[in-house]
């Protein structure tokens, strides 16, 4: 039987602490004009300026969110496809910045994708495809091992287990 341990509570105090003063600037991040972003480009990059000092504090090398809330906040992506809970939408977070996020979304989802979004990568699936195996394929074209956080709970989008 393996050696199961208690689940680490994260800090998040210290990892408030820490995001403190990130602010994105002077780092070369992919991206593009979003037509109809909510934001300017520079207040997506410093959200992920920020996800990627956590990346760095816990080991990670990426991470992927799927959940509706935390892929608008990331992204800038807005589709009324949230009510479908059958359709992946995801955003890939690389800790090195120079290979910059992705956008997953079903095609059909495209124009929005690629008219409210800043992230430059916007891949896309068929839509009745399987989402992922097109998200693993994504993964492995800008991480190419290591670790990677996913949500996990009720809004995980994804549909498997980790």
């Amino acid at each position: 039987m393996a050696n199961v341990s208690e689940p680490i509570e994260p800090d998040f105090n210290r990892m408030l602490e820490s995001i403190r003063g990130v602010d994105g600037q002077g780092v070369a991040v992919a991206s593009k004009h979003a037509r109809y972003g909510e934001f300017p480009v520079e207040e997506y990059e410093r959200r992920y300026a920020k996800a990627r000092k956590l990346m760095e504090d816990e080991g990670l090398d990426a991470i992927l969110v799927t959940q509706d809330l935390n892929v608008r906040y990331f992204s800038g992506y807005l589709s009324i496809l949230w009510a479908s809970r059958f359709r992946l939408m995801a955003v890939l977070l690389p800790r090195d910045p120079s290979l910059g996020p992705s956008l997953i979304i079903p095609g059909q989802e495209t124009g929005n994708g690629l008219h409210t979004s800043w992230v430059a990568d916007v891949v896309t699936y068929p839509d009745q495809d399987d989402p992922a195996p097109h998200v693993a394929s994504a993964i492995l074209d800008k991480v190419k091992g290591g670790k990677i956080g996913l949500e996990l709970g009720f809004g995980q989008r994804i549909g498997m287990t980790v």
